[in-house]
């Protein structure tokens, strides 16, 4: 390996060792990178961690992160007890934890939710759905409805995922869309209704809906504004805010817009459509700020965006896997 060559990251370390995993220089090199700081062992942890959860690559230099807190002083003795690998088997390894983890993606929703649903997409799918009252709805990738329509009611519950609702006014038929935490229920208008890790959302393009959640508060909302409510600990937080009425369900048309947003919460909002697993690397990597405007039908090439405004670096190691990491 040259000394030209420097890893800065857990993952360059990781791609740098299992094409030169006996190098003693190499390896002296990176005992000074783990010991260097608590971050980089955090950091070496956390990606050697992931890669065994699918038990597809075995515990590569494990001693480093299992001992960190020995200094390194026994690094040399322990990397001469280390069975090595070689670097064909830790890339074949790689790419098999790849697919593992691109099979589980590819395949959701699952069948239960199949089963549930009246309609569901999948990854980099999206979905026009006409409803019988006239009023329509569209599907982002990887997710789902479940329409329950009555002579006096039109409900409508999202399972998973994000939907773009046009709403066809009857006071005769109150139109409602139900979350966990939330109902929706339409006074004549255009909005979004999201679900994601731990938090869900609503938002209004035109018109007015009137938002009860799980709280017990009653609000309406109107273009251009939005309510976002989060699982904190054993309760919910409740927030408010507004943003350009256009914006409200740009996803539709293929845009991710971010305005000063986290980097892990645009992420997550990519991650339907791309079809593999993308990964974050970097204690404080995922809560940098992000403004910008990014392509939902290039995923690739948003987080390669991502990763330049900050900085970052990005390493596609399969089709199937992409990790950016902190700089």
């Amino acid at each position: 390996m040259s000394e030209d060559f420097n890893p800065t990251t857990a993952v360059e370390w990781k791609i740098a060792l299992s094409e030169e995993p006996d190098d003693p220089v190499l390896g002296a090199r990176f005992d000074a990178w783990l010991a260097a700081a608590e971050d980089h062992r955090t950091e070496w942890r956390d990606l050697t961690r992931g890669l065994e959860n699918f038990r597809e690559v075995g515990p590569l230099y494990r001693e480093k992160w299992v001992t960190a807190s020995g200094g390194g002083q026994n690094a040399a003795l322990q990397r001469g007890r280390l069975k090595r690998r070689s670097a064909s088997f830790v890339r074949v390894s790689i790419v098999a934890f790849a697919v593992a983890a691109a099979v589980t993606v590819v395949c959701a929703p699952d069948l239960l939710l199949r089963l549930q649903a009246d309609y569901v997409t999948g990854t980099a799918e999206t979905r026009t759905v006409d409803l019988s009252d006239g009023s329509q709805l569209i599907l982002a990738p990887r997710s789902a409805v479940k329409l329950s329509y009555s002579v006096g009611k039109r409900d409508i519950r999202l399972l998973k995922g994000e939907a773009l609702f046009t709403v066809r006014h009857d006071m005769a038929r109150p139109f409602e869309v139900h979350t966990d935490k939330l109902t929706v229920t339409d006074i004549g208008t255009i909005f979004d209704v999201r679900l994601a890790r731990g938090e869900e959302e609503v938002s209004v393009r035109e018109g007015e809906v009137r938002v009860r959640d799980v709280s017990g508060g009653f609000h309406d909302l109107d273009a251009g504004t939005w309510e976002r409510i989060r699982t904190v600990g054993n309760g919910v937080s409740v927030t408010h805010g507004s943003r350009a009425p256009d914006d409200v369900g740009a996803w539709s048309a293929g845009q991710i817009i971010a305005k000063e947003n986290s980097v892990s919460s645009v992420v997550d909002r990519l991650r339907p459509y791309y079809r593999g697993v993308v990964v974050l690397y970097g204690s404080s990597f995922g809560e940098k700020s992000l403004t910008g405007v990014y392509d939902a039908r290039d995923p690739v090439g948003a987080f390669r965006a991502i990763a330049a405004a900050h900085h970052a670096q990005m390493h596609q190691l399969s089709p199937w896997l992409t990790i950016l990491a902190a700089p």
